[in-house]
């Protein structure tokens, strides 16, 4: 669908039958990546060859990995939409899989048999069930500031119940009893991160916030940068136009006043979220010169309306 559809469209006529052989290779464009990494992905492939990819794409675009593997995220659904309304053809993904973008990126053909893989065995994939459950004690054990569960928990519930053949509903249903088998906290951390990696989920935020309690892991790093990230878009969309603040509190001093300060207690929750979680810099110090910038008008347009106040008396 949209652009992405057209692109991809136009990398699978390259491997049509009526191609000429020179054109199994296509040029190393950020769309091209994204669609190769996108068709080893819906194939079930997520491993080395898969991880390049998503690499490859992210240097291209300019682009940090986490939103590589978050637009990958959103685009699948769309993939597997085309696919089942005949506008693309499993087929020809495998081939493209198999031929152009190995060609064209230098990684291992496509794995697709990895696509039901489920557990253990020679995939080596960690078992379905330990991985959702394990999201799910770690939410619970470590609480972040949702209502019981979260995004990464939810999906790993859906990946998981998809490799065992179950509902989500069915399959979360016989976590409730779910008990990790150490209280080791570092090696319950090493185990959701190396689910992380067979299911394409990054930990969930109460990986992140063990990890800063209890020392950080390798890769707990992915789910870290989920989580500051939606905890920085919760600021941003609960972050006021500055000019409304001053206006409400000249046009009425103590209904302004009250509101600015209930506005800066909210912001500073997410201050709070992200200090526990110990989120990267770029994610806090242009939020935090944001809100220093708020505080600021807000206190100087305070000052104003005193300064009216004791001028002309009450105007409100």
């Amino acid at each position: 669908m949209r652009r992405f559809f057209a692109v991809l469209s136009l990398c699978l006529s390259l491997i049509l039958p009526t191609a000429p052989a020179s054109a199994q290779v296509v040029d190393q464009t950020f769309d091209n990546a994204i669609a190769c990494a996108l068709v080893y992905r819906y194939l079930g492939d997520r491993g080395p060859a898969y991880e390049q990819l998503v690499a490859k794409t992210a240097q291209i675009g300019g682009r940090s990995v986490a939103a590589i593997r978050a637009e990958l995220d959103e685009r699948e659904p769309r993939l597997a939409q085309g696919i089942a309304d005949g506008k693309l053809d499993a087929d020809t993904l495998s081939g493209l899989a198999a031929k152009t973008c190995p060609n064209s990126f230098g990684v291992a053909p496509a794995a697709p048999a990895a696509r039901i893989a489920t557990t253990g065995g020679s995939s080596g994939r960690p078992d379905p069930y330990q991985c959702a459950g394990l999201f799910r004690w770690l939410d619970a054990k470590f609480p972040s500031n949702t209502w019981g569960t979260t995004w990464a928990g939810d999906q790993m519930v859906e990946r998981a119940a998809a490799a065992l053949g179950l509902s989500t509903a069915a399959l979360d249903g016989r976590l409730g009893s779910f008990t990790p088998s150490t209280g080791v906290v570092a090696t319950l951390l090493d185990k959701a991160v190396q689910c992380q990696n067979a299911y394409d989920t990054p930990v969930p935020p109460g990986a992140v916030i063990a990890a800063a309690k209890y020392g950080d892991r390798p890769g707990v790093d992915r789910g870290r940068n989920q989580y500051c990230q939606a905890l920085a878009n919760d600021f941003d969309r609960n972050f006021p136009d500055i000019g409304s603040v001053e206006r409400a509190i000249a046009f009425n001093p103590p209904s302004g006043m009250d509101q600015s300060s209930k506005t800066l207690e909210n912001l500073q929750y997410y201050f709070k979220r992200m200090d526990e979680a110990q989120c990267p810099v770029g994610f806090t110090q242009s939020r935090v010169d944001a809100f220093n910038e708020l505080a600021d008008r807000a206190t100087a347009a305070i000052k104003q309306a005193q300064t009216r106040l004791e001028r002309e008396g009450k105007w409100w």
